[in-house]
């Protein structure tokens, strides 16, 4: 969903949405963001993530996605449609963009700058540096259903060959999702026009997991929050 100013032009600033986890449609991120953001004559484009709200999949009931291997599909296939999208604003003579979102957004919007071939603003709101301790550290490590996971990993052996660490169903997920650590990619090519905000006090995203791509991106901003 793309809203601009009308008389926007092509020093017209706009920024990519990324959905948090669950945030299904648009109108969430519309009406708590990028409305206010129209009122200052920024426009927004709203992407909605693969797996959630109209792209669910044939069976999957509300957000929670079938298979964990669904989160890496989904987080790579949300990147790789923002970097299409960028280059289409810029096509359309937009040439002040940035990418923003909200806890697993805010993971997005940091992954998506760091791909793409041109600078990009960045507000990455309290963003991880990897699922990896989101899912099991934070609070989302007892969403989890680890005895199923393991009852899986013990029927299928070879899932744990190709990393010495993947001991247990923990360890296994940990090796999988350590692939999207944000330090496997260069840093973008202005870091210095990203702001990352964190919280003190989130549950679901430990505070250094912040600060790990403040200190990988050098340049950029660091803000926190004291709440959650």
């Amino acid at each position: 969903e793309l809203l601009l100013p009308a008389d926007w032009n092509e020093s017209t600033p706009v920024v990519l949405h990324f959905a948090s986890t669950g945030d299904e449609g648009f109108s969430r991120r519309r009406s708590a963001i990028a409305l206010p953001l129209l009122s200052r004559g920024i426009g927004s484009l709203i992407l909605e993530n693969p797996y959630y709200g109209t792209r669910r999949p044939m069976g999957q009931i509300g957000h929670s996605l079938k298979q964990v291997i669904g989160l890496l599909q989904m987080s790579r296939a949300a990147a790789d449609e923002a970097l299409g999208i960028l280059d289409a604003l810029h096509a359309m003579g937009l040439r002040r963009l940035g990418t923003t979102g909200i806890s697993m957004g805010g993971y997005m919007a940091l992954a998506a700058a760091a791909r793409y071939h041109r600078p990009l603003a960045v507000a990455a709101c309290i963003p991880s540096h990897s699922a990896t301790p989101v899912y099991t550290e934070g609070i989302l490590g007892g969403a989890c259903d680890w005895q199923a996971l393991e009852r899986q990993r013990q029927a299928q052996p070879q899932w744990g060959e190709a990393d010495p660490r993947a001991k247990d169903s923990r360890s296994l997920l940990q090796a999988l999702l350590d692939l999207s650590d944000l330090r496997h990619l260069p840093p973008p090519k202005r870091p210095d026009a990203t702001v990352i905000v964190g919280a003190r006090a989130d549950a679901y995203i430990p505070n250094y997991s912040t600060t790990i791509p403040h200190h990988h991106w050098p340049g950029s901003q660091l803000r926190w929050l004291r709440g959650g």
